[in-house]
């Protein structure tokens, strides 16, 4: 959409039709209309240095949680969270420290909340702030239920509640983050109405778009533009009058006729301004089989560690250096032979038990939308 491709491509491929792909152009739309207030917010979410501080909090709590919480009484308490029983675990033992510790988990997620498509699409800066003012709000309504009763359980509270405190009180990120609602309902606005990328589809980046006429298309974004340019309010703010004058720039590339193909079996019809997100999807391939082949999560990790590994294997071939590691031994096999079993055992079962809160199981029961909702029984009434 740059003015310079433009113009090389109309001198270089004259005669060919030029589109532009719906995919992309709403990418770059959404960018511009709210991009600089996610960067406010993502800037300001990283001053108060919040994201650090709760997963501190959550390692801690994991830690005191294994410590003094029997398993079962954690399976328990999860198994409730699950079935949306909770009421029945309002007297389980160190149920406030488990609350919190689930409540910071599901504000730590929110950071990974959408449909996988990325900025603008999705808005993990946005999510996580109001997830955080969220639990702000629960843990007083908690507290002023009797959860916290000990002397240790609201020292626990006062220490989460100011943590969020500077976040809660910070009027630019209020200010900003209701700004931002605005805009994005506006932009999943102009998502319906190109059929594209949609909140409720699940194909994230592999999104094609609704098979769907692009005379019918064009006529629904007629009536988005047209309603947006008769709201005053909106037509206030320049970011949405720049939004105007991008679709009617690329007003004939977006919606030009498709192309009609002659085939063996009849004639086909293409409309590649739907997406041209082709090779994305062609990388992402590749990364689902290394991951397959491999068992990773992501490559980061493996990119990251190989930095640091790759001059310890390299030095495997130092003879002086093999010479200490084996300490007179013939083998790394003998070397690690000498290693005692039941210490390794030992620290396997302690990481386990360390690890039953920050599972893979409650990062699936916190994904659900409703998931704080299922917690409100707690505090006796409706939240």
């Amino acid at each position: 959409m740059g003015k310079g491709i433009l113009a090389a491509i109309r001198e270089v491929f004259k005669n060919v039709s030029l589109f532009i792909c719906h995919y992309h152009f709403l990418k770059n739309l959404g960018k511009e209309l709210f991009g600089e207030e996610n960067d406010t917010i993502r800037k300001r979410l990283n001053n108060h240095g919040i994201q650090g501080t709760l997963r501190k909090r959550v390692h801690t709590l994991d830690n005191s949680i294994a410590a003094t919480v029997p398993p079962q009484l954690v399976e328990t308490f999860l198994k409730r969270i699950e079935t949306e029983d909770v009421m029945k675990v309002r007297a389980l033992e160190g149920l406030p420290q488990m609350v919190i510790h689930t409540l910071l988990t599901w504000a730590l997620e929110g950071k990974n909340q959408g449909q996988g498509r990325g900025f603008p699409f999705d808005q993990p800066y946005l999510v996580f702030y109001q997830r955080l003012v969220t639990v702000y709000t629960l843990l007083g309504q908690f507290s002023q239920t009797g959860l916290f009763k000990s002397k240790k359980e609201k020292k626990l509270y006062i220490t989460i509640r100011r943590d969020l405190q500077v976040v809660k009180q910070d009027s630019v990120l209020e200010k900003t983050s209701a700004k931002m609602l605005e805009k994005v309902d506006v932009f999943n606005r102009l998502r319906s109405a190109m059929r594209i990328t949609l909140p409720e589809n699940k194909r994230g980046l592999n999104d094609d778009g609704e098979l769907c006429n692009m005379k019918t298309i064009e006529k629904e974004v007629t009536k988005f533009k047209s309603r947006l340019s008769k709201d005053n309010n909106c037509m206030k703010d320049k970011a949405y009058q720049k939004m105007i004058d991008q679709i009617n720039k690329y007003w004939d590339m977006l919606f030009c006729d498709p192309i009609v193909v002659e085939t063996k079996v009849g004639k086909i019809i293409i409309q590649p301004q739907r997406t041209n997100n082709i090779l994305e999807q062609f990388f992402r391939t590749l990364m689902r089989t290394y991951r397959k082949k491999n068992g990773f999560q992501a490559m980061e990790r493996a990119l990251k560690a190989m930095l640091k590994d790759t001059p310890l294997v390299m030095n495997l071939k130092n003879k002086d250096f093999m010479d200490i590691l084996l300490d007179g031994k013939k083998s790394l096999a003998q070397r690690f032979a000498d290693v005692d079993a039941e210490i390794v055992r030992r620290q396997m079962k302690k990481s386990t038990v360390q690890g039953t809160l920050s599972s893979a199981r409650l990062k699936k029961i916190v994904s659900a939308p409703t998931f704080p909702e299922s917690l409100t029984p707690l505090m006796g009434k409706k939240a």
